[in-house]
């Protein structure tokens, strides 16, 4: 995997610096601790919660953008919350609240944090070359980067052909205006889908005439004495955390 190179004036974090194979690899044993750890011992979460917080601080991440992470999470758990406490059954009447707390709301909650100070900074050829690093299958890993790529573009698109409708209508709002968004909706998804085809066939022509053979490039890089120390001392501390529960 072949390190980023920068741009001029342009400072990289530094949990920016460690490889996206050490990052992903760590947040995915992270989760694993985190979900492993036994719900009746608070103080382990403690643990995990400061290097949730360290890995955070080095990450470089606006607190805007990881929050807005840990809310698009927070509304699946407010709904398994609801459907465990509605669905209790147990006995002593109510359900222990830290338990759940923990079960429910901390150990998710933490496993997003954990993976979003790790993952969300990287670009998006960090991410295509640190899955494939790790043994995502080649078909799976070209397609999460052209759509890493093209996704911007796919926006753009959909936005402009909202912004003509809108100018071509009399307005969406009240009954009469969401029945000529639906009546629309399809001709809408039509036109998208036929613009993504070309947009599809004008970019594999493109490929073609800079040399591409059927496969995406796969660099072979070593892990630097860095990538290792950050993988070995996160794991440690993980099991160190893990090992020592009462």
């Amino acid at each position: 995997m072949a390190e980023a190179v920068p741009t001029a004036g342009v400072q990289r974090s530094p949990l920016g610096v460690i490889d996206p194979r050490v990052r992903i690899a760590y947040a995915a044993a992270f989760a694993a601790f985190v979900v492993l750890t036994p719900a009746r011992h608070p103080f382990q979460f403690l643990v995990h919660g400061t290097l949730v917080a360290a890995l955070y601080a080095v990450s470089g991440l606006p607190v805007s953008s990881f929050l807005k992470r840990l809310g698009a999470a927070s509304a699946f758990v407010v709904i398994i919350t609801l459907s465990a406490f509605l669905g209790w059954h147990g006995e002593g009447g109510s359900p222990p609240f830290l338990e759940l707390a923990l079960r429910l709301w901390v150990k998710p909650l933490l496993a997003v944090a954990g993976a979003t100070a790790l993952v969300s900074s990287m670009e998006g050829h960090e991410l295509f070359f640190g899955l494939r690093g790790l043994g995502l299958p080649r078909a799976l890993g070209d397609t999460l980067i052209f759509l890493l790529r093209y996704a911007p573009t796919l926006r753009i698109q959909i936005g402009e052909l909202r912004m003509a409708v809108e100018a071509r209508s009399f307005g969406w709002r009240g009954i009469a205006g969401r029945r000529r968004l639906l009546s629309s909706l399809g001709s809408l998804v039509g036109t998208a889908f036929l613009r993504s085809l070309y947009q599809g066939e004008a970019v594999y022509r493109a490929m073609l005439a800079r040399g591409f053979s059927g496969e995406l490039p796969r660099p072979r890089v070593p892990l630097k004495p860095r990538d290792l120390g950050f993988l070995l001392s996160g794991i440690a501390l993980l099991s160190l955390n893990f090992a020592f529960v009462p």
